[in-house]
């Protein structure tokens, strides 16, 4: 689910106040790519953590990880064990940068 306008702006000042390592999002469907990369594009302009990880997941990047990219996430995952792990290692990778 993409956030909606009011949830988007609560989101980017939770980033903007707290420290976060990573933030997940997801999308069903092509229509909500725009939205979504707008989204990230926020997340990433308003975090307190200029290395701010992303990951997005749903139905619409199951095998079609490239898409992540194309909305600006640092990745996706198949399913959620697979997401844990990586939001674990991007974590650790950005408190080594920190």
């Amino acid at each position: 689910t993409v956030l909606a306008a009011a949830d988007a702006a609560e989101a980017a000042e939770a980033v903007r106040q707290d420290w976060f390592a990573v933030a997940g999002l997801s999308a069903a469907t092509e229509a909500r790519l725009e939205p979504l990369a707008a989204v990230i594009a926020a997340l990433r302009r308003a975090s307190c953590n200029h290395d701010l990880a992303i990951l997005v997941g749903g139905p619409l990047f199951r095998g079609r990880p490239e898409l992540a990219r194309r909305v600006g996430a640092d990745g996706t995952a198949a399913d959620g064990e697979q997401a844990v792990r990586q939001a674990e290692a991007l974590a650790a990778a950005a408190l080594a940068r920190a």
